[in-house]
């Protein structure tokens, strides 16, 4: 269960969207490296929406060796 980031709430799921559908300059950016990330707008009761991004734990080991590396 992913928590709201301000109030610690449980959230629930809005929306899945494939990273090639979103607008946002960021998760475009990734999605052309990271093809397997996925999307998700998520909603607290209290605080409204916000987007969180998913990717498998052996690309995030992938671009953390990118990183370090840098």
């Amino acid at each position: 269960m992913m928590r709201c980031p301000v109030c610690d709430a449980e959230t629930v799921v809005k929306e899945t969207r494939a990273p090639d559908r979103v607008r946002h300059r960021v998760i475009a950016a990734l999605a052309l490296e990271v093809p397997t990330i996925v999307v998700r707008r998520r909603a607290c009761a209290e605080h409204g929406t916000f987007i969180t991004i998913e990717l498998p734990l052996d690309e995030l080991q992938l671009l953390r060796g990118n990183y370090n590396a840098a």
